[in-house]
């Protein structure tokens, strides 16, 4: 898909500019809303894009990381949620996303769009989780030292997130989750284990998992196209 069909959006949270990507135009498809990993941006969906064109996809960013601001606060799930309903509404008043669509996230996201999906149920045809528990983590020390280390995000944005992220369980919000719900775990992840995907079954009332037994956390990988094919079999069924 040529480059220019990929186009940067702006929302507003109280003063807090966010940035997203939007692309495809169709009406016929059901639109797919994207949450990034924990060290993701909007930008990490793109290739993504490409394969679901034209399909109405939008990858949303998030403050500290990319083309968004980078304020002092709101990096905590209570603030991770606003940025992502400001979001989403500012998507569906000016880009012509209907609702109801298909929220999707990955990692650290999943937390995020299951908080979403209990309070804006009705907006959802749908509902895909990406090796994650319904649990928002307290980040430990080890993990961001770590991520200090590596380099590979803003200092600020990872002193934010360490200092605000609390422990949030969520698995009593999924009950009240009843859209086809998607949950692929990766075999080799430690994300989500076995008994917390049962965990998942146990309370969805409409949820499937599917296992890719040789993949990790990112379950995108060793293949690619198999990733790629379970979700737009799940999106193409809604």
């Amino acid at each position: 898909m040529p480059s220019t069909n990929i186009h940067d959006n702006f929302a507003l949270q109280d003063d807090v500019k966010l940035h997203d990507l939007s692309s495809g135009t169709s009406d016929t498809h059901t639109p797919l809303i994207y949450v990034p990993g924990f060290g993701g941006d909007a930008d990490s969906f793109r290739d993504e894009m490409a394969y679901f064109y034209p399909r109405r996809c939008i990858s949303v960013g998030k403050r500290g990381l990319g083309k968004s601001s980078a304020p002092a606060s709101g990096y905590g799930l209570t603030g991770r949620l606003n940025d992502l309903t400001a979001t989403i509404n500012h998507t569906i008043n000016t880009e012509a996303v209907t609702t109801p669509f298909c929220l999707m996230a990955f990692s650290m996201g999943v937390p995020v769009a299951l908080s979403y999906a209990h309070e804006h149920v009705a907006n959802l045809s749908g509902l895909i989780l990406l090796d994650y528990r319904a649990q928002y983590p307290k980040i430990a020390d080890n993990v961001y030292k770590g991520l200090l280390e590596q380099g590979n995000l803003p200092h600020h944005y990872l002193t934010a997130s360490y200092q605000e992220s609390e422990n949030t369980p969520l698995w009593d919000v999924l009950p009240a989750i009843t859209c086809p719900v998607l949950i692929i775990r990766g075999g080799q992840s430690k994300a989500l284990t076995v008994e917390e995907a049962n965990q998942y079954m146990a309370a969805l009332p409409n949820a499937e998992i599917v296992v890719f037994e040789d993949s990790g956390h990112e379950v995108y990988k060793p293949d690619y196209q198999r990733f790629i094919t379970t979700i737009d079999t799940f999106l193409a069924a809604l």
